[in-house]
């Protein structure tokens, strides 16, 4: 247990900077890594269990991720890292927010690490100089995106169902 807990630090950049700012969340789901991957890439199933419908899914480096309504963008970012059922990475702006319209932009990171059979998902929301309106609605936003996540993989329903 003591070495899954240092592994567990390890990857998830555990560090003692103290100007860093960032959120981080790691969840143990109970799945198998393809149906994880497929979870976070596939617009069908993001939209079963995140807070607003995603608009466009890169799948390359470069490419465009975005969330929102037709004709309207919430949050929009640029996939940074898209590593097959083990890592994805993506800038972070929220687009339509005017309390957020200051901020700067940040990068979310899902991380999925299989670790003496349990599969674990790590998620790192990065880049924040100060604990700013985003750093605010993030930190209410993903404990719910991330259990809603967990609730539809493991029983087929999200959390409202």
């Amino acid at each position: 247990m003591k070495k899954l807990f240092f592994t567990l630090l390890i990857l998830m950049g555990a560090t003692l900077m103290a100007n860093e700012v960032k959120f981080e969340q790691m969840i143990y789901i109970k799945t198998t890594k393809a149906k994880l991957w497929n979870a976070l890439i596939q617009p069908e199933t993001i939209n079963k269990y995140y807070m607003c419908p995603i608009l466009k899914m890169g799948s390359k480096k470069g490419e465009i991720i975005s969330y929102g309504v037709e004709g309207q963008t919430f949050i929009e970012g640029e996939i940074l890292e898209f590593k097959k059922q083990e890592k994805l990475a993506h800038s972070f702006r929220f687009a339509g927010k005017p309390k957020a319209k200051g901020d700067q932009g940040t990068i979310v990171t899902y991380e999925i690490v299989e670790q003496q059979g349990l599969l674990i998902l790590i998620l790192t929301h990065s880049g924040f100089k100060e604990k700013n309106q985003t750093y605010q609605d993030i930190t209410g936003g993903w404990p719910y995106i991330l259990s809603n996540l967990k609730t539809l993989l493991e029983t087929g329903k999200t959390l409202r169902e």
